[in-house]
């Protein structure tokens, strides 16, 4: 029994003796750039940056320094970057396959292109045709309010309220068509953009490549956008101006955010109306200037040729001062 003990506990003692011989060393340098090995790193040096070797003197593993709170967060802010990174990497891949399966040739892309803005215009004019109708039903209710007022009685609430009520409609619907001007805007660049990328993919030459149809117009050369309600209203005094000066009918209805003036009844007629169409910041607005002529073949004909058009180019130098108006 006394032997079995002995030789455990001898055993014991080789296995501790034969741990030691197997630890590894430390490497770790100091602050004066000495190169230090030892069996532990001191505890000072215990979270700087120092490498583990094996009884080889190998390298084992490297332990980096313990980062400080603004490293961990610029970590983390990088780990950030790089995810988003990979992502709009794997979105444009995605884009990528489908733009190749959608479309064969740049002539493909064009053509639908085209065709968003074809379907952008009939709405557009749809809502023209609303504003001739609701502009009709505006001049009819101020003319019963006129005649009430002329034979000495009040204009009741109801017809107050109808005629507000019109008002608004035409402005809201002008919003709608300053969207669908912005859409059409959004379409032709996203088609540049799908374009270029095409002929990348394609390895086409972008000299030999068709060039895509642009309109020779201007885009929005009669809205101007103003960044606080004071700038508006020295703007908007500038625009009603503007109106009365080009258009050939009659002022119909004034207002702080609508400027009408009457429908066109001659061929040659220029009814213009001006809408000041508040922005989601509550501060900012744009002034959008429409210009309508008789609907009928000459008076559209009259509405493309160059006097009309004139007053739509003149609109934004008129309030900004500016020589060549943006699109």
């Amino acid at each position: 029994m006394y032997r079995s003990i002995a030789l455990l506990i001898a055993l014991l003692l080789l296995s501790v003796l034969a741990s030691s011989s197997d630890a590894g060393l430390y490497r770790w340098v100091d602050e004066e750039g000495e190169v230090h090995y030892s069996d532990s790193v001191p505890p000072e040096r215990v979270k700087s940056e120092h490498t583990e070797l094996n009884k080889a003197g190998v390298r084992v593993k490297i332990v980096p320094h313990a980062k400080t709170p603004e490293e961990a967060q610029k970590e983390l802010e990088l780990q950030r970057m790089r995810a988003q990174q990979r992502q709009l990497l794997e979105e444009q891949h995605t884009a990528d396959r489908v733009l190749l399966k959608t479309f064969r040739t740049e002539d493909d892309l064009t053509m639908a292109r085209d065709g968003k803005i074809a379907a952008v215009d009939v709405m557009i004019e749809v809502a023209r045709g609303n504003i001739s109708r609701q502009q009709t039903r505006h001049a009819e209710l101020l003319a019963k309010a006129a005649n009430l007022e002329r034979a000495g009685n009040p204009v009741p609430p109801h017809l107050s309220d109808a005629i507000a009520k019109a008002e608004r409609a035409i402005r809201d619907t002008y919003a709608g068509i300053v969207d669908r001007e912005e859409q059409k805007r959004d379409i032709r660049a996203r088609s540049d953009r799908d374009l270029k990328r095409f002929r990348e993919l394609r390895n086409l030459p972008a000299s030999n490549a068709p060039v895509p149809k642009r309109e020779t117009r201007p885009i929005l050369h009669n809205i101007v956008t103003c960044p606080n309600p004071e700038e508006c209203d020295r703007l908007w005094k500038k625009a009603t101006d503007f109106v009365r000066q080009h258009s050939t009918t009659s002022v119909q209805a004034s207002s702080s955010v609508i400027f009408i003036t009457a429908p066109p009844m001659k061929e040659q007629d220029i009814s213009l109306i001006l809408s000041r169409i508040s922005h989601n910041d509550g501060q900012s607005a744009s002034l959008f200037l429409d210009l309508q002529c008789k609907r009928s073949v000459r008076g559209k004909e009259f509405c493309r040729g160059p006097k009309t058009q004139g007053i739509i180019k003149e609109f934004r130098p008129a309030l900004t001062g500016e020589d060549n108006p943006r699109p």
